[in-house]
C-alpha cells in the first residue's frame, strides 16, 4: 500500500466550488479531518498495520430524556 503524494496544488475552480458549499469554519474542520485521516494512513503504512474488519454500526436504543438516561434536575433559585 502506498499514500499517493502529488506535488500538484488543489485547483482554484476546486477551492471555489468548496467555499459555496461549506462555509470557512466547516472547510477548515473538514480540511483538518483530511489531514487527520492522511495522518493515520501514514502511520498505518510506516508500521505496517493491517485495516481489521468492517463492523457494521448497529443503532442505539433511544435515550430517556435527561443526561445519561436520568430525569433533568433543575436547580432551585434563593426567593
Amino acid at each position: 500500500m502506498r499514500t499517493g503524494d502529488r506535488s500538484d496544488p488543489v485547483a482554484d475552480e476546486i477551492w471555489q466550488e468548496a467555499a459555496r458549499c461549506y462555509s470557512e469554519p466547516v472547510l477548515a474542520a473538514l480540511l483538518v479531518e483530511i489531514a487527520l485521516i492522511n495522518a493515520w494512513n501514514r502511520l498505518n503504512v510506516t508500521i505496517g498495520q493491517v485495516a481489521g474488519p468492517i463492523q457494521p454500526l448497529t443503532p442505539r436504543p433511544p435515550r430517556p430524556q435527561g443526561a445519561r438516561g436520568r430525569k433533568p434536575v433543575f436547580l432551585r433559585t434563593k426567593q
